[in-house]
């Protein structure tokens, strides 16, 4: 139980009812009685003496308005009343280690207190007794409202409520999939407190904990706390990904909708990344890797084995770095263990960037050329420079995705939906080629595309060399 509050001596008459007198008992309010809850020791006796101070405070605002105050009588009281002040900072400095506040709601005039409006963290010796008024408010914290008017000798009895602004709700979401499936997750994280403002505490559990970095919607929470629910994140709307006109930022969003009881909608267009002071004051690449300061592309010629399907060929990637050589210096990234091929003419960063490193190369990168993958979504969620109109992104996509599930509004989303029998009416979805051997379902011939041409599927082999150089020369010739 904590224990009873201790305040400066000196101040000690600051608390004192202004009425005074032996007669004058004050009520206790709910949850405040000292010997049925476990709501006293300090919490009834910081409530009590915040109530004290400030009633004793519009007291002498009362004598300080009079007509005609002589001089010795407002000094006195302006005397009295800066001593007032000083206690109240008192209580509130002592009050600090308990997370306790009191704010004052001040009348139309603004010189009275109308009421205190109390709030604290709900000790766990409150969370833990199901007698206690207090459990019946389902928040980390809770806070009522004293009447600083005068009935019929009493203050009047305390409302519990709510506490504007304070969070009565606390999620811990967990996700195990892929950094680009994480990403999406970002955005559905702010966008739940956009949508649903200071209703829910949030801490996240994922694989990919360097996305989350410098993220202002995340409250560290414990997941075996009883008060914490934990919530498995999906996305199933992907499965109807060809049928409805949703994005995939949408997917998590309508998970958690559904899942919150909460109607919740994207307020931005990509996920939610938030970069460093460090990261944003310091390019990623050095002067001596950019000697000529040609604008920087990040290239991602390969991808994961499970989806196979969704590769250029590495020798295409070649081809247009040969054909900007000079005009754009291209970075090369990939996750080691992945199918990255080495490009010439590149730098080769390949399984040297870890998602932190992406995320501060991303920043400073002027473009990016990728397939259908994580450095698309990452192009999209990353804030630009201070002075940077846009980010290009050139993604070669064929026809395994609806485009307006994956593309961004300001990316150049290279696809073939719609102009072969097997996207007609959409993604195909399929995932590989040919049969890896490695047995993933993804070898089943369900899983594999039927119409491959000199390795590739004919949907990423109908997107040639000069179309996505074309994309590429029409950003730089319109960079700023």
């Amino acid at each position: 139980m904590f224990e009873p509050l201790s305040i400066e001596p000196g101040l000690q008459h600051c608390y004192s009812d202004p009425r005074g007198g032996p007669d004058f008992k004050p009520r206790l309010f709910p949850g405040d009685s000292e010997d049925s809850t476990p709501c006293d020791g300090v919490l009834c006796s910081i409530k009590l003496k915040f109530r004290s101070a400030y009633y004793r405070r519009n007291y002498l605002n009362d004598l300080v308005s009079q007509p005609s105050p002589s001089d010795e009588e407002f000094q006195s009281l302006k005397a009295q009343l800066e001593e007032i002040h000083r206690a109240i900072i008192a209580i509130e400095d002592a009050c600090t280690p308990f997370g306790f506040l009191a704010e004052p709601v001040y009348d139309d005039i603004a010189s009275q207190v109308q009421r205190l409006r109390f709030t604290h963290p709900i000790p766990s010796e409150v969370k833990a007794n199901s007698d206690s008024k207090v459990t019946s408010i389902s928040s980390s914290s809770f806070s009522f409202y004293v009447s600083m008017d005068e009935t019929e000798g009493d203050l009047e009895q305390a409302q519990e409520a709510q506490i504007p602004g304070s969070p009565s709700k606390r999620i811990l979401l967990k996700a195990s999939l892929s950094p680009g499936d994480i990403l999406m997750l970002t955005a559905a994280v702010r966008d739940l407190h956009r949508c649903c403002p200071d209703t829910y505490e949030v801490d996240v559990r994922t694989p990919c904990d360097a996305l989350w970095e410098n993220n202002p919607y995340l409250t560290p929470l414990d997941e075996l706390d009883p008060s914490v629910e934990v919530i498995d994140c999906q996305y199933p709307l992907v499965h109807e990904s060809n049928q409805r006109p949703y994005h995939f930022i949408h997917g998590y969003i309508q998970f958690l909708s559904q899942t919150l009881d909460e109607s919740i909608t994207p307020t931005l267009f990509r996920g939610d990344i938030h970069v460093s002071e460090n990261e944003a004051s310091e390019s990623f690449l050095s002067g001596d890797q950019n000697p000529d300061q040609l604008p920087v592309w990040i290239i991602c010629a390969g991808g994961k084995y499970d989806f196979t399907i969704k590769w250029w060929h590495w020798r295409r990637y070649q081809e247009v770095v040969n054909r900007f050589r000079g005009k754009i210096l291209f970075v090369q990234v990939g996750e080691e263990g992945h199918f990255h091929p080495k490009l010439d003419h590149v730098i080769d960063l390949r399984g040297k960037t870890k998602l932190r490193d992406m995320v501060h190369l991303m920043h400073w990168a002027d473009g990016v050329l990728c397939g259908v993958t994580f450095h698309m979504h990452l192009a999209a969620a990353v804030p630009l420079r201070q002075n940077q109109f846009s980010r290009p992104t050139v993604v070669i996509a064929g026809g395994r995705e609806s485009p307006h599930w994956e593309a961004y509004p300001t990316h150049q989303f290279l696809h073939t939906v719609g102009m072969l029998e097997c996207c007609s009416n959409g993604g195909c979805w399929k995932s590989r080629t040919l049969p890896l051997g490695d047995g993933d379902v993804k070898d089943g011939k369900a899983n594999l595309c039927l119409d491959v041409v000199e390795g590739l599927p004919r949907c990423m082999h109908m997107i040639e060399v000069d179309h996505v150089c074309a994309h590429l020369g029409m950003a730089l010739d319109n960079a700023s």
